[in-house]
């Protein structure tokens, strides 16, 4: 869910609009391991004529977690600072794993 939250209104005739909203999956590796994870990345398009938008507020719901798709459950949560990821990434996949809609099905 993406909405503008922050506007300013310059003419009577003003139109702001935000549209073609994604949650894409992206590969991301994870230093210093390289433990390899599925990232959301939002992207979507913003527009004003006669107005200024300054603001705007999303929601993405995800599970954090290894999946462990054979037992149906999540493993335990992957955290920053610890010997598996040091709170920065390395890699990041240059096209998404998928694009648009997330689902509940992962690649």
């Amino acid at each position: 869910m993406v909405a503008l939250s922050g506007i300013v209104i310059k003419d009577t005739r003003s139109v702001s609009d935000i549209g073609d909203i994604n949650a894409d999956l992206y590969r991301v590796d994870l230093a210093p391991t390289n433990l390899q994870v599925l990232a959301v990345v939002l992207t979507g398009n913003l527009a004003a004529e006669e107005s200024e938008i300054y603001q705007i507020a999303y929601h993405v719901t995800v599970l954090n977690g290894l999946s462990d798709k054979k037992k149906n459950r999540f493993g335990a949560p992957i955290l920053s600072n610890t010997a598996d990821w040091n709170g920065t990434y390395g890699a990041i996949g240059a096209s998404p794993v998928l694009k648009g809609r997330p689902s509940e099905t992962l690649p």
